[in-house]
């Protein structure tokens, strides 16, 4: 429960998408920290820095705007979620960690990042009517299980949907070879995987007990396909990021992968 805790936590923050209209210059430092349990320093180390990040934005007087959004949790399952538009009326030009390390706090390790950090403001835009259920997902798996949920988009659009490991490198999970992009129409429950002959499979990739993986989904009210079929997350926000505030929703749903039989 620990780790699903950290990993919401953690798709909160990086659901702070920067938007594009910025006027004004800010320049702040800030500060992060996250406990290292569970997880390597290295990984640690990560979310401590988007941590500063989200500290580095609230200094700059970024506010964030989320339009209507609602998770129905059972029994820590997330049986739906309201999909929203989440933007944040600011765009990191500049920043640096200049102070880190390890620290103990109350007999607790805690990975610790400082940061000077550069960041445009703006306005927000979006598109209070543009939203979508993604139905389906679970929070824990195991591996070869077989993942299949639906989009209910409440206008026309097109969906790319994306997977990170916990290493950081993220895969384009659709469209694929096997499946062509197809566009969602609006009310319309549309469900993955589209072919009877084809599936999801969950996979680990470690021999750690767990594995934290991160759903990526980029709706888009007119095709804008993503041309890497492999990315970073660093990569998939500046391509994010170029989108229109009033085109695009964007949602992210992180998943625990145990080993067989767990």
């Amino acid at each position: 429960m620990k780790k699903i805790y950290q990993l919401l936590i953690l798709c909160f923050l990086l659901s702070l998408i920067p938007a594009l209209s910025a006027q004004k210059i800010a320049k702040v430092e800030a500060e992060g920290k996250w406990q290292i349990v569970n997880i390597t320093p290295e990984k640690a180390r990560e979310y401590a820095i988007e941590k500063a990040k989200v500290e580095a934005m609230e200094k700059a007087g970024v506010e964030t705007t989320i339009t209507s959004g609602t998770a129905l949790i059972i029994s820590d399952e997330v049986k739906m979620i309201t999909c929203s538009n989440t933007e944040i009326a600011g765009e990191f030009t500049d920043f640096k960690v200049t102070e880190e390390g390890i620290v103990t706090i109350e007999k607790l390790n805690f990975y610790r990042v400082k940061i000077s950090a550069t960041i445009k403001l703006g306005t927000v835009k979006n598109d209070p009517e543009f939203n979508a259920h993604i139905s389906g997902f679970a929070t824990t798996y195991n591996e070869g299980d077989k993942l299949e949920f639906s989009i209910k988009p409440s206008k026309d659009c097109s969906v790319q949907i994306f997977c990170f490991n916990e290493g950081g490198v993220g895969t384009l999970l659709y469209p694929n070879q096997q499946e062509e992009a197809q566009p969602l129409k609006a009310l319309n429950e549309k469900k993955f995987p589209q072919s009877d002959f084809f599936d999801y499979t969950l996979t680990k990739e470690t021999n750690e007990p767990y594995e934290s993986n991160i759903f990526v989904f980029v709706l888009t009210k007119t095709p804008r396909p993503y041309l890497k079929t492999t990315t970073t997350m660093d990569e998939l926000y500046q391509w994010i990021i170029k989108i229109p505030s009033d085109q695009k929703l964007v949602w992210k749903d992180p998943v625990i992968i145990g080993k067989k039989g767990r």
